[in-house]
């Protein structure tokens, strides 16, 4: 390690360390910023994702009962097995969980985006540059 004997050695060396410092702080902030852009995207993507699970979901539950009411009715009837009957409550069963297990995510992307989006800006932030969650997904309500 190379001592500095002197004030103009010394001040040289506190001003070498503070300009690595300063360059160190540079590149920590613009990494800061890229991992919040991707934590950003990765929420409105996600929300966008789960808005489309639960619809795709809702347009396919309405059909789901309908069937598990005919085996019901065939297996009254001894037309058909309680295994065609459980088999057929299975599906309804699984997509009333994938429903609610996207709303659930979907509500977590919203809160997600929510933080991105109300932190306080600083003058080249990423929000500007994103198109705004609300206005292709709506309210949290309608979800």
């Amino acid at each position: 390690m190379n001592q500095e004997f002197g004030t103009s050695g010394r001040l040289r060396a506190e001003m070498a360390r503070a300009r690595i410092g300063h360059e160190l702080a540079a590149t920590s902030l613009s990494l800061t910023r890229r991992e919040l852009r991707r934590a950003g995207t990765t929420a409105y993507y996600s929300a966008l994702l789960t808005r489309r699970i639960i619809r795709i979901s809702q347009e396919a539950l309405p059909e789901g009962p309908g069937f598990e009411d005919q085996m019901s009715v065939l297996f009254r009837g001894s037309e058909a097995p309680r295994a065609n009957v459980v088999k057929a409550s299975a599906p309804v069963a699984l997509l009333e969980q994938s429903a609610d297990a996207a709303r659930l995510k979907s509500q977590l992307a919203i809160q997600a985006m929510a933080w991105f989006w109300t932190r306080v800006p600083s003058s080249n932030s990423a929000p500007s540059r994103i198109p705004s969650l609300w206005w292709h997904c709506g309210s949290p309500a309608q979800l």
